[in-house]
């Protein structure tokens, strides 16, 4: 089984702190590397993507207006 994990980036290469993790992936005996990275990326890596930037906008940068898309201009 793969899978993806989201984490806080660093200045080194998948080095900063885990967030979040999903697996559930399988990976079979004739799975070539093209066909289990797209399947990989449809089943773990895709949906924890989104699930993280939705956290962050709605939790973390919650200012963003949602009716425009755009960031308020401070008066």
């Amino acid at each position: 089984i793969t899978g993806a994990t989201l984490h806080l980036i660093n200045a080194e290469i998948d080095d900063g702190p885990p967030i979040a993790h999903m697996e559930g992936t399988p990976v079979y005996p004739y799975d070539d590397p093209q066909h289990l990275r797209y399947r990989n990326y449809q089943q773990a890596k895709l949906p924890l993507m989104i699930m993280g930037l939705r956290h962050y906008i709605e939790n973390i940068y919650p200012h963003l207006d949602r009716h425009t898309s755009q960031l308020p201009i401070p008066s």
